[in-house]
């Protein structure tokens, strides 16, 4: 008899272990859909300049405060009296310049924009050919000036409609 009730006991919590397990999976398997569902722009962040320098530099505060270069996913945003200089491939989730603020893309150089380019600073680039480039998903709000001495293309990449805003001579 004994044995009996512990072959029961062991059945009922080999099946309750069962039941536990099939439905962590669904746990599981709901917090899954749930975070492909999040959008990249939950995990941004808005990094502004606190100096002037190189795009990809890691020295603190030129350009990025603690060294730390804009991700993909990142807002980016040229203050006041700071000059960042893409110096390599870079991309963003969206840029503005700040009025003063300048924003150079050396020659041959790509900064992709997947958002908006805003601002009321100065784009500048190379006076040398190839261009730099900055290709955008976005609008472009731009009130600022352009380097006279640069050339800098922009392509629009956008799947919709795309703005050009700008009170600024091209």
């Amino acid at each position: 008899m004994n044995k009996l009730i512990q072959s029961e006991t062991f059945s009922c919590i080999k099946d309750f272990v069962k039941r536990i397990k099939a439905h962590n999976r669904f746990i599981v398997l709901i917090l899954l859909l749930i975070a492909s569902g999040i959008r990249t722009e939950l995990f941004s962040a808005t990094i502004t300049s606190a100096g002037s320098g190189n795009w990809n530099s890691t020295t603190n505060n030129a350009p990025w405060p603690g060294g730390v270069v804009p991700a993909t996913t990142d807002l980016v945003v040229i203050a006041i009296g700071n000059n960042v200089t893409v110096t390599v491939a870079a991309t963003c989730a969206g840029v503005t310049v700040n009025s003063l603020g300048i924003l150079t893309i050396n020659q041959s150089i790509t900064l992709t924009v997947n958002g908006d380019i805003n601002g009321a600073g100065q784009l500048a680039g190379q006076a040398l050919t190839p261009y730099g480039f900055i290709s955008t998903t976005g609008n472009f709000n731009f009130t600022g000036s352009y380097n006279a001495l640069g050339r800098i293309s922009l392509t629009f990449n956008g799947n919709g409609d795309q703005t050009i805003n700008s009170s600024a001579a091209v």
